[in-house]
């Protein structure tokens, strides 16, 4: 494990690592294999995949490495589930990540603007409206390239999942720059 460790770089590698070990902890979506449909996510499954991804992404940012590694990791967990290989089961997976990161991505919107004027805060909201409906027709762009509804379905919810951690990622870089800065002062 140390030369593998050493191959990857010591900070992605243990970032990984502890990324992996976190995602062991928290408990899965469940998905009822004979209706098809997933069962109805718990506030603490909830609160559990918000809190793994805030840690993971604080973690990595402690250690300078990249935070899209914290990207995919609930839902490929999810995913190893029973009914997870189902579409429905894909499917709820990637709409089980993609709440969690919308959350952490409220979170940090409301962060950032504490410390806006009030017309950087209407700016900041013209931007935050203007993002979502950019990953509202690219996702619709997306799951329009397959030709089975179900898939359209999961590509769909992928896309979400994916633009929803990134533009979290940035509000999350941003709030460390402009801490950085201030600090500097």
């Amino acid at each position: 494990m140390g030369s593998l460790m050493r191959r990857r770089g010591r900070r992605i590698a243990s970032a990984l690592g502890l990324a992996v070990a976190l995602a062991a902890t928290p408990a899965r979506a469940q998905e009822n294999a004979d209706e098809g449909v997933r069962d109805v996510e718990s506030e603490d499954q909830a609160a559990t995949d918000v809190a793994f991804l805030g840690e993971c992404l604080d973690t990595l940012a402690a250690r300078n490495a990249p935070a899209r590694v914290c990207i995919d990791i609930v839902a490929r967990q999810c995913a190893s589930e029973p009914g997870g290989e189902t579409t429905a089961g894909a499917l709820a997976c990637e709409e089980r990540e993609s709440d969690a990161w919308l959350a952490l991505l409220n979170d940090a919107a409301v962060e950032l603007e504490q410390g806006m004027s009030n017309t950087e805060r209407d700016r900041f909201g013209e931007a935050q409206d203007a993002w979502s409906a950019y990953r509202d027709a690219q996702c619709a762009y997306e799951a329009a390239l397959f030709e089975d509804d179900s898939l359209q379905n999961v590509e769909r919810a992928a896309c979400v999942r994916r633009l929803t951690a990134t533009r979290t990622i940035s509000l999350h870089e941003r709030q460390a720059e402009i801490e950085e800065r201030a600090g500097g002062r």
